[in-house]
């Protein structure tokens, strides 16, 4: 799942405010969309683009005050859809927060969880996910705006997100338990919360 930045020009009021904020070469690497396989590398280095752009949208916000800025952002599940655009940079924070949960996602996807500590890096992954997700549902995604601007970021769908990461992580835990040769009782109440998980998600 990758949501993606429609681009900014630099002469846009959003292309002014990010390069007053010196951030417009990071949010030109964010808006490159993610799709197929992708190195773990490039993973590490698009998480690390988000990060320094969500750490900077205060700047950016205070630099595109008394401009009429307007925020653009596509919704994952139907790229194709024309971007939605918002006067709000909660949009832009919303979908900021989706993209990073969504690469953590994608970084426990592609750890190769039978060797070395592959599955514990999927599952720290899979909960960083979850844990970006239910910041996003309980805070950003409860503006009403941003949920009806792109449903990707509606309290909802970050909430089935959120518990879908989860049961990700409970997967992982649960192989580990197995490989790790548990007592059957253990891996029987580790498999009931899955399936709990799953059922949830």
């Amino acid at each position: 799942m990758s949501n993606y930045a429609t681009p900014a020009s630099r002469r846009s009021p959003l292309g002014r405010a990010l390069a007053t904020a010196g951030v417009i070469t990071t949010r030109w690497d964010i808006e490159k969309p993610v799709r197929g396989s992708v190195p773990s590398a490039a993973l590490e280095l698009r998480r690390s683009a988000l990060l320094a752009y969500y750490r900077a949208l205060p700047h950016v916000a205070r630099a595109a005050s008394g401009d009429f800025v307007r925020y653009a952002w596509h919704d994952c599940f139907r790229p194709s859809k024309k971007a939605s655009t918002l006067a709000s940079a909660e949009l832009d924070r919303a979908a900021v927060l989706f993209n990073l949960a969504a690469v953590h996602s994608r970084i426990g996807a592609a750890a190769v969880r039978g060797v070395g500590d592959g599955r514990r890096r999927a599952c720290d992954a899979f909960q960083r996910a979850a844990g970006v997700f239910a910041f996003l549902r309980e805070g950003v995604a409860r503006d009403a705006a941003v949920g009806c601007a792109s449903v990707d970021v509606s309290a909802e769908c970050v909430g089935m997100l959120e518990k879908l990461m989860l049961a990700q992580a409970q997967e992982c835990f649960f192989e580990k338990a197995i490989a790790d040769a548990k007592h059957p009782r253990l891996c029987s109440k580790i498999a009931r919360q899955y399936i709990n998980s799953n059922h949830l998600a």
